[in-house]
C-alpha cells in the first residue's frame, strides 16, 4: 500500500513537469525517473524542485544519487529528496555516506473510503463547492497560502499548473458569490490524493476546509478510489483534524538535502 501511495506521489510530480513545460516554458521544467522515483525541476527556487518516490524499485546505489545530483547541479540548484521511511534501506545508507541531512519531516495519513457514508456531512452556511473550476482556482488557492503578497512566477505557477494535470480535479468553494477557498484531488488507480487546499483568511474558521476535504473524498470514491491520503505537518492542527474523521498515520517522509 505504501509503495502505491509513493508511486502516486511521484506520478503527480512527473505530471507537474509536463504541465509546466507547456504552460510556463520560461521555467525550463523537467522531470526524470531515477531509481523508481521522479526528479522534478520546476525552477531553482520552487518548493516543487526535489526528488519524489525513490527507493521502491530495488536497491538504490551511489550511481543513482550521482545521476540525481548531476540532474540538479546542471540546473544550478541543490539536490533535495523527499524520502519515505519505508523506502529501501539502501537509499538511507547511500545518503548517509554522502553526507545528506534531514531538513524537515511530514506525515502521510490515509483512510478507507468504504465507510464514508458514516461521516457527518459538514454544514457550512451559504457554501457551494464547484468541481472543475476555471483559472480563478489558482489565484484563490495561492492567496489562501500566501495572503497579501505578490507571488513570483515560480510560486504562482504551482497552483495554476494543477488545473492542467489530467489525473487531478480542482474544487473551488464559494460562500454566497464569493470565492472562499479550494483544493485539489489526484486520482491514481485506487488512491485519492488530497493536496493544495487553502481557505482565504476572511473565511477561515467556518468549516470550509473540512467541507472541501469531504467533497474530494466523495468524488474520489465515485471515481473508484478505495483510499484517501493527505499530507500534514507532524502534530499540527491539520493532522489532528483529519484524525478526528478517521485518518491514520501511514508513514513519515523526510526532506533530505545535500551537504553544502
Amino acid at each position: 500500500m505504501i509503495g502505491r501511495m509513493e508511486r502516486a506521489y511521484a506520478r503527480l510530480a512527473f505530471e507537474c513537469a509536463e504541465s509546466l513545460q507547456e504552460k510556463y516554458p520560461e521555467l525550463d521544467a523537467e522531470a526524470k525517473w531515477i531509481a523508481g522515483g521522479v526528479a522534478l525541476f520546476a525552477g531553482a527556487q520552487s518548493p516543487l524542485t526535489q526528488a519524489h518516490g525513490m527507493g521502491f524499485d530495488g536497491e538504490v546505489l551511489h550511481e543513482h544519487i550521482e545521476e540525481l545530483e548531476d540532474f540538479y547541479e546542471s540546473r544550478e540548484c541543490s539536490t533535495v529528496l523527499d524520502i519515505c521511511e519505508a523506502a529501501d534501506e539502501s537509499i538511507f545508507q547511500v545518503l548517509h555516506e554522502r553526507g545528506y541531512r534531514i531538513a524537515d519531516t511530514k506525515h502521510v495519513l490515509s483512510r478507507s473510503l468504504e465507510d464514508l457514508d458514516e461521516l457527518e456531512e459538514p454544514e457550512v452556511e451559504d457554501l457551494t463547492i464547484l468541481v472543475g473550476p476555471g483559472p480563478e482556482w489558482g489565484d484563490v488557492v495561492a492567496e489562501g497560502f500566501y495572503p497579501d503578497i505578490e507571488l513570483p512566477l515560480y510560486l504562482r505557477a504551482i497552483f495554476h499548473t494543477y488545473l492542467d494535470i489530467e489525473s487531478s480535479v480542482c474544487f473551488l468553494a464559494f460562500i454566497g458569490d464569493e470565492p472562499a477557498g479550494g483544493g485539489a484531488l489526484g486520482v491514481y488507480e485506487e488512491i485519492g490524493m488530497m493536496y493544495s487546499a487553502s481557505v482565504l483568511p476572511e473565511f477561515r474558521g467556518r468549516g470550509i476546509q473540512k467541507a472541501l476535504l469531504h467533497a474530494r473524498m466523495e468524488y474520489a470514491r465515485a471515481a473508484g478510489c478505495e483510499y484517501a491520503m493527505v499530507f500534514t505537518a507532524p502534530h499540527s492542527t491539520s493532522e489532528a483534524n483529519v484524525i478526528k474523521i478517521g485518518y491514520e498515520r501511514a508513514y513519515e517522509k523526510y526532506k533530505m538535502v545535500a551537504p553544502r
